[in-house]
């Protein structure tokens, strides 16, 4: 019986390593599977998020082709100032409603654009990681694929920081719950969520069709619209990035699945001799472990080298201290 306990040890050892060192082991086991079902969600959600965002741009831009859209919070100031000087109140509250309605349909046009913008962003940055993460999984082969993650990090960097280094452009979360915000930790933005502006603004805009809207009020109305002026300069601006940074992902992981259809190449001659004798190490220590966990005690008896030291064992024990 000993001996047979022994063999299947011995056995039990060396399909271990053989699993380890000779066998591929299935994706499955390795978490490649995981992330590579992970992946592919990911990678259809970057597609669809690209599709929404590029639907709100067009939509924004079309709304600048159609509409002449100066600097309307200072023309507001300017009616204000009017106002003071004994303008005519219904000639200048017809000029400041018109004015006051193409402030809100630009801001609200801007605002889908800015919240499909920083859902695209925030799916770049997750189909960047599982990209990086899955590409990790493909050992050796990872490093022939390291030239080709140059195009992503250039691209990054024309971001604002933390995520770039430019510093003549500046983030405008969509919202205070925007994707965007965990990503930019630690930045300032240069205008407050575009939604809470859009906010404070609709819900003036009652007051600002009355027919007695003092001149104060204009202005304070033309002061919280000046952020949708400063948002409107750098969302476009930022968020021209995002396909750029998308194909580059996209070129990686097109390279990333051709290496990883390549097999992996055989150790040179040199590696292969202390290879298999590192293979024979952790052979020799499972099958001494296997054997210490299932050999019987009277086997171990038998051992010289175990004899002392199971007798100093039982003369330590409760058991032994008793028998004395």
């Amino acid at each position: 019986m000993t001996r047979l306990w022994g063999l299947g040890a011995l056995l039990a050892a060396v399909l271990l390593v053989l699993l380890g060192r000779v066998l591929p082991l299935p994706p499955l086991v390795t978490g490649e599977e995981g992330v590579r079902l992970e992946l592919v969600k990911t990678r259809l959600d970057a597609v669809t998020a690209r599709y929404e965002f590029q639907t709100a741009a067009l939509a924004y831009e079309r709304f600048l082709g159609t509409h002449d859209v100066p600097n309307v919070p200072n023309e507001l100031r300017e009616k204000a100032a009017d106002l003071d000087a004994g303008g005519d109140r219904t000639t200048l509250n017809g000029e400041v409603r018109t004015r006051v309605q193409l402030i809100l349909d630009l801001g609200h046009s801007l605002l889908a654009r800015s919240i499909a913008g920083d859902k695209f962003f925030a799916e770049l940055r997750t189909y960047d990681d599982q990209l990086m993460g899955w590409s990790r999984t493909l050992g050796p082969r990872s490093e022939q694929l390291r030239r080709d993650t140059w195009p992503i990090l250039e691209w990054l960097k024309r971001y604002p920081a933390p995520v770039g280094t430019n510093d003549e452009v500046r983030w405008v979360p969509s919202s205070s719950d925007s994707p965007l915000l965990p990503l930019i930790t630690g930045a300032t933005p240069a205008a407050p969520p575009l939604s809470t502006t859009m906010a404070l603004l609709d819900q003036m805009a009652p007051a600002m069709e009355a027919p007695d809207v003092s001149s104060d009020t204009i202005r304070k109305f033309a002061q919280i619209a000046d952020d949708v002026w400063v948002a409107g300069a750098y969302i476009p601006t930022v968020d021209q990035f995002h396909d750029g940074y998308f194909s580059a992902l996209r070129r990686y992981d097109a390279q990333a699945l051709e290496v990883a259809a390549t097999p992996d190449d055989p150790l040179p001659a040199g590696q292969r001799v202390p290879a298999w004798l590192g293979a024979g190490a952790v052979a020799a220590l499972l099958l001494a472990a296997l054997l210490l966990m299932f050999l019987p005690p009277t086997f171990w008896s038998r051992v010289p080298w175990f004899r002392p030291r199971r007798a100093a064992l039982e003369s330590h024990s409760p058991a032994g201290g008793a028998a004395r």
